[in-house]
């Protein structure tokens, strides 16, 4: 490759620099990221909503996949049945969840909490607790709260 001493040239979203020193450079012409109009909210608020999610909760089945709707009164719209819709023989009448809940293990912190009940007495037969290990404006993502499945849990993306 030939070098060029020195030359500062804009062509149509490109500058180019070179110099005696180095090779051809081609910098974008622009230096900031595309301005976005979302700002992250707590995932109290940012849970509300209909996702698009990769389950990985249960090891013995593979990736599952559908939609959820978490609702700003706590309940969860699940027609995809990610998660269970019985438990010992009784069908789950309830899903709901909880994104903030005191946990205390070798780390005090807060937990995302998915509630499954058999009863509508508010009983609860199967509690999940999640550590939230990214929250962003359109993706969350979800992890099982427990030392032995590090890489289970759910990866939403809004839809």
């Amino acid at each position: 490759m030939r070098r060029i001493r020195y030359l500062y040239t804009l062509l149509p979203g490109c500058l180019l620099i070179a110099s005696a020193c180095t090779d051809l450079v081609i910098v974008p012409n622009h230096t900031t990221s595309p301005p976005t109009s979302c700002q992250t909210q707590p995932i109290e608020q940012n849970i509300v909503g209909t996702w698009h999610v990769e389950s990985t909760i249960n090891p013995k089945r593979p990736t599952q996949t559908g939609t959820i709707t978490f609702t700003a009164d706590g309940a969860i719209d699940d027609p995809d049945a990610l998660f269970e819709t019985s438990i010992l023989g009784k069908p789950v009448v309830a899903k709901t969840y909880d994104p903030s809940v005191p946990f205390q293990d070798t780390s005090p912190r807060n937990v995302f909490m998915i509630y499954l009940s058999i009863q509508q007495s508010g009983q609860y037969a199967q509690i999940t607790p999640f550590t939230v290990l990214r929250n962003e404006c359109n993706y969350i993502q979800l992890v099982l709260t427990s030392s032995t499945y590090q890489n289970l849990g759910l990866i939403l993306t809004r839809q």
